[in-house]
């Protein structure tokens, strides 16, 4: 029989624990957690890439910076609305953090153009 590594031997211990306590856990694989993470930097990145674009038509002034300014307020209320209930109806977070992406997205094409 081939000798387990240390991570193997490591889930055992926690699997054997949980299973003395009467403790349900998800079998995660460690790597899981990095596939988890790229979306949400992925996120950071191209939102401040739209905060860039916002500033930018805010600072010109005009009739425009006031539009944008009220849809920015209203697209952060619309999309936080719609990430509460998305996470109270059961959706994970990598789905949530998909969809603000798209948002981010159409701002980035709307305001680039």
């Amino acid at each position: 029989m081939p000798q387990k590594n240390r991570r193997e031997c490591r889930a055992d211990c926690l699997r054997e624990l949980c299973c003395h306590r009467g403790v349900v856990i998800k079998r995660q694989v460690a790597s899981k957690g990095g596939r988890v993470l790229i979306p949400f930097i992925w996120l950071a990145i191209e939102a401040n890439e739209v905060i860039a674009l916002r500033m930018a038509k805010i600072v010109s002034g005009g009739p425009e910076a006031m539009t944008e300014i009220q849809l920015m307020i209203t697209e952060k209320i619309d999309a936080a609305a719609e990430a509460g209930a998305n996470l109270i109806f059961g959706q994970s977070p990598t789905a949530i953090v998909a969809r603000f992406r798209e948002h981010v997205a159409s701002n980035q094409r709307r305001l680039s153009t």
